[in-house]
C-alpha cells in the first residue's frame, strides 16, 4: 500500500501519428504500479512492447 501510495497507479498508451496528421491509439497497459518511471523502458518492461506496437500499427496504416 506504501508502494501504490508513493508511486501512484498508471495506464501507459502508445500513438502513432497518422498520414492524416491525427494521433491514433495503437496500444495501452493498465494498473502499472510500483514504477519511479513508468515511461522508463529500463523499469517498465512494457514500454518497449507498447513502442513496437505503435511501429507496427503505422507499418500497416502505410500497407493500407
Amino acid at each position: 500500500m506504501d508502494r501504490l501510495n508513493l508511486n501512484g497507479c498508471w495506464c501507459v498508451t502508445s500513438e502513432f501519428m497518422g498520414d492524416d496528421g491525427r494521433w491514433h491509439h495503437a496500444d495501452s497497459i493498465g494498473m502499472c504500479t510500483g514504477y519511479q518511471n513508468v515511461l522508463d523502458p529500463e523499469e517498465n518492461d512494457y514500454v518497449c512492447d507498447l513502442m513496437a506496437s505503435a511501429v507496427n500499427a503505422l507499418e500497416m496504416q502505410m500497407c493500407i
